[in-house]
């Protein structure tokens, strides 16, 4: 199902950073891929580990390990070693100056959720860092901003384009359908931690308190919003029961005086925030408590709906080529994406592998 750019055998194991890190916990314990996050293609293949080497492609055991070869699909590997890693940590020891060259050197793709941002408006054109760059409220993007700001100069050496798939509006999208039914019932404590608000714009903001829309998407509205937040999460909420997130850009001139024409604002179902953990056994119970919190929410999508998703473009792939045009500054460097192929995933092999999965076709 993996197309390659070209069959010339990597030398050196290639690194894919993922934002889902839920997905990478079920994709090794279903040994799609290594507990080291390891695996690799040749001939076009996705090959597994399997006792003593890697073997062919083995079947999915679960929508979230499906939803991972979906996502890996959206993007023409090379054949090669490849490993797979959290995201966030490894962006931020970048941001900090952590990393060795050969770990920056190995850096292959990223993956990220949307959370239901329009990301579309990156296709195919150059964008600058700096004030008339890309600007969201989404930590991850910010992170890889950053990330990217700060090791271009090495990326533009090389001489190769990084990838990105954006991934809507997340891991979670595929297997869930918004809040279910007992939401009338619920508390609006209940309701509140579980709906997040994201931003984005190319270009500055056009005021103050656009900008701090930005850096607090949620303390914003509630300050705007005043006695009336209550009644406007609860309406958020009704219309987030029949999908995981709903455009809102029509409200930013009742929360800011002046928004750039680009700015947008989403709500979507998050999960509740992990308390802090110390030890490796809080971190996996918290990260349980998590999941099962937002299963109890929510709703899953039908058979026929999750046939629909994977259908749709929802795993979007960008190639990124950071360059500087000659006789600009060093800080003028941009960031240019192209979009990729689409799935190659037909919905004949789609409908089997779900049935494979979760049984017969409702």
């Amino acid at each position: 199902m993996i197309y390659p750019e070209s069959n010339r055998p990597r030398s050196t194991r290639r690194l894919i950073l993922f934002e889902d890190t839920h997905s990478l916990k079920i994709s090794k314990s279903e040994k799609i891929i290594s507990n080291k996050g390891r695996f690799k293609i040749i001939g076009s293949k996705v090959l597994h580990p399997s006792q003593n080497d890697y073997s062919a492609s083995i079947p999915c055991k679960s929508l979230d390990t499906l939803a991972f070869i979906f996502a890996i699909d959206s993007i023409s590997f090379s054949d090669g070693e490849y490993e797979v890693k959290g995201l966030n940590n490894w962006l931020q020891e970048g941001i900090d100056g952590n990393l060795s060259i050969e770990n920056i050197r190995s850096l292959e793709s990223f993956f990220l959720d949307s959370d239901g941002l329009d990301f579309e408006i990156i296709s195919n054109r150059e964008i600058r860092f700096g004030k008339e760059g890309l600007h969201t409220s989404s930590l991850p993007v910010k992170r890889l901003l950053q990330y990217l700001n700060k090791n271009a100069g090495e990326y533009k050496r090389r001489g190769e384009q990084l990838r990105l798939c954006i991934i809507s509006p997340n891991f979670e999208g595929m297997k869930y359908n918004g809040f279910n039914e007992k939401l009338s019932s619920m508390e609006f404590e209940n309701i509140e931690p579980h709906i997040g608000f994201i931003c984005l714009r190319i270009g500055d903001y056009e005021s103050m308190a656009e900008d701090r829309l930005f850096e607090y998407p949620k303390g914003v509205i509630r300050e705007r919003k005043q006695n009336k937040y209550s009644e406007y999460i609860l309406k958020v909420a009704n219309s987030l029961r029949t999908k995981m997130f709903i455009d809102l850009s029509k409200d930013l001139g009742n929360l800011v005086p002046n928004s750039n024409a680009s700015t947008q604002l989403f709500a979507y179902v998050k999960k509740k925030p992990r308390r802090t953990a110390y030890t490796p056994k809080d971190v996996m119970q918290a990260f349980i408590e998590q999941s099962r919190q937002f299963e109890s929410i929510c709703k899953e999508k039908t058979y026929e709906q999750i046939v629909e998703y994977l259908s749709a473009r929802n795993f979007l792939s960008y190639s990124l080529t950071i360059s500087r045009k000659p006789g600009e500054s060093e800080h003028c460097k941009t960031l240019k994406a192209e979009k990729l192929k689409d799935s190659s995933f037909t919905e004949s092999e789609i409908r089997t592998v779900l049935t494979n999965i979760l049984g017969s076709e409702e």
